[in-house]
């Protein structure tokens, strides 16, 4: 089991190469919604239909990531939300179709991560804080945050992480409205 945003291979799309049939057979888990981590909607389920998996060593092959504060991943993404609560709930059901129940514990940490993401992401919402703390509500509502939690050992996730989660476990007023308010202001002056 991997970390906070660690798995044991990385998900992306970029780095893989894929036999035709197992993408096209796995099309359906492809969700038109989704823009964020829209890479483990094709990934995981082709990956779980492999017969077989290489490995190149790193040191052979580097992936060079030059920081752009332009990029999608620096920047407000105002899809996160729909994406995520789509991307999880696939990714279940591609565990019980596969039978594959035990990488669930993955998906519910991979769910955790990408929940702190979005918490950050609403952080720096350009309709302002009180629209970041309606949005962030409504995703601990609706998502499977709660659940993921509830099923994941996120202690050793680092000190800054684990004060989200906690905050988004228990999104009483205080949290919202002090804990959110502070974080933001620290995002905002780091910056």
């Amino acid at each position: 089991m991997g970390g906070f945003e660690k798995r044991g291979v990385p998900i992306t799309r970029w780095a893989k190469l894929f036999r035709k049939p197992l993408v096209v057979d796995n099309l359906k888990y492809i969700d038109s919604k989704t823009s964020y981590a829209e890479d483990l909607n094709i990934c995981f389920p082709a990956m779980l239909d492999a017969d077989s998996m290489y490995l190149i060593d790193t040191k052979q092959c580097q992936y060079y990531y030059r920081i752009n504060p332009e990029s999608m991943l620096h920047k407000y993404n105002k899809t996160m939300y729909t994406s995520l609560l789509h991307v999880h709930q696939s990714l279940l059901q591609v565990c019980d179709d596969k039978q594959h129940p035990e990488l669930k514990r993955q998906v519910y940490a991979d769910c955790v991560a990408a929940s702190v993401q979005y918490f950050k992401n609403e952080l720096i919402n350009p309709d302002g804080i009180q629209t970041g703390i309606r949005n962030i509500s409504q995703y601990i509502e609706h998502s499977l945050f709660l659940e993921a939690a509830a099923q994941t050992d996120w202690s050793g996730y680092g000190r800054l992480n684990t004060t989200i989660i906690r905050i988004m476990k228990h999104y009483n007023w205080f949290n919202r409205n002090v804990m959110t308010r502070f974080l933001s202001l620290m995002k905002k002056s780091h910056k």
